[in-house]
């Protein structure tokens, strides 16, 4: 078992995760948040945890069942729309009406990002996570062997053992051993919500046709997608176009009012329902509408072992959300580094292991079953982006969607 201090940039769920099944193993742990409190940024929309991913987390933590209290298995419901006609082009609505007494039927529960961080968070000791420590920078102690010191905005350092960055596409970390950074994906993503708590005709509308999981409409490199979550519904207008290109088209500096007017203009032609998704918007403030360019880092990008330093989740390999699955790698690389650092180079509990002391192998050995993983999901992920947006309609998209749906029921 590891028996140095272990350094967690970065309290989102794959942070959070990875403290979580180290701390239980009595390993030392310390995490480091750059938000203030605890709520602190908006977290973004739900997110659909895999029983063969993210969920082996969950359970490798103990925390299923509470996990099972939070989520929604009616968030797995999905249906896509053709733009101009409302023709259904694919429905799985089998999940609608479910609830977490039949869980077993379905393998992609809906959770609420806040709700998964808060997951975690509860199961760790108190102070264990350290907030409102953004980092300034990280340098490695030359007369060490691997340990690295982060130096805090406010002022104050810290120095560890073993550094692991759960700090996200623009990773600090990962910047301390590699000048890779992600590039932008071709993909902008607007984003927007309505609270279901909105009574006025239009708003009803609106969470009616949405129904109680995601609704998409894609077509000619543009997208409509709703999804619901707890208390709201999030909307992504999603653009394939340069970035430089977008923000010249929508004038964001204007206000709420003009980018409304202008996604208006560029979903044109579609059907009048699906503009309703945009005129429902209430342009109270300057979050009205959030700029979301997608970035990603190179799929086939790896690094060479670095002595006291690792990298997961996003900071590791950022990719655009059509396969759904960031959130559940991350989750994965966390509860695979805990093993290894608990059981040693292979990552299993074994009554026979020797002590392990090459503890640099122990990290390739990890970072090789993250890599493999990784680079797999990153095509399935290039492929769903390049099925969903494209020109004319997203045909290889519903037959993925379709074959997909026929395999899950073909298991049941």
């Amino acid at each position: 078992m590891f028996n140095k201090k272990v350094t967690i940039i970065g309290a989102g769920p794959s942070g959070l995760c990875l403290a979580t099944l180290l701390q239980q193993a009595n390993i030392q742990v310390s995490v480091f948040e750059r938000d203030s409190i605890t709520l602190g940024r908006d977290q973004g929309g739900s997110l659909d945890m895999h029983s063969d991913y993210g969920q082996i987390a969950i359970k490798g933590a103990g925390l299923y069942e509470e996990f099972l209290k939070m989520s929604r298995v009616e968030g797995e419901a999905t249906k896509i729309l053709e733009s101009t006609t409302l023709k259904l082009l694919f429905e799985d609505g089998s999940a609608q009406d479910s609830t977490t007494e039949n869980e077993d039927a379905f393998s992609k529960p809906e959770i609420d990002r806040m709700d998964l961080r808060n997951l975690f968070l509860n199961a760790l000791s108190p102070g264990t996570v350290e907030w409102n420590k953004a980092v300034d920078c990280i340098k490695k102690i030359e007369s060490s062997e691997g340990q690295y010191q982060i130096n805090f905005k406010d002022g104050s350092s810290h120095v560890t053992d073993l550094l692991v960055g759960c700090d996200g596409a623009w990773s600090k970390v990962r910047s301390a051993f590699t000048q890779t950074k992600p590039t932008y994906s071709g993909v902008y993503f607007i984003e927007s919500k309505l609270q279901l708590d909105r009574n006025d005709d239009l708003a009803r509308k609106v969470i009616e046709m949405t129904g109680k999981g995601s609704l998409f409409s894609l077509y000619n490199n543009k997208g409509l997608l709703a999804q619901r979550n707890s208390n709201h519904i999030r909307f992504y207008y999603c653009l394939r176009m340069d970035k430089e290109l977008v923000e010249q088209t929508i004038h964001f500096e204007k206000g709420p009012e003009v980018v409304k007017q202008q996604l208006l203009e560029l979903f044109n032609g579609w059907d009048d329902s699906l503009l309703d998704f945009i005129r429902v918007i209430e342009c109270n403030d300057d979050f009205s509408f959030i700029k979301r360019p997608l970035y990603s880092l190179p799929p086939e990008w790896d690094w060479k072992t670095q002595p006291g330093v690792t990298i997961i989740g996003d900071a590791a390999h950022v990719m655009t959300p059509f396969a759904g699955l960031g959130a559940n790698l991350a989750l994965l690389d966390a509860h695979d580094l805990a093993q290894f650092l608990i059981h040693g180079r292979d990552g299993i509990a074994s009554e026979t292991q020797s002590e392990v002391l090459d503890w640099n192998g122990v990290i390739a050995s990890f970072e090789a079953k993250m890599f493999e993983r990784s680079k797999g999901a990153a095509q399935q992920t290039e492929y769903y982006l390049n099925s969903c947006l494209c020109d004319g309609n997203p045909d290889k998209f519903i037959e993925a969607m379709l074959a997909h749906h026929t395999e899950d029921h073909n298991q049941e």
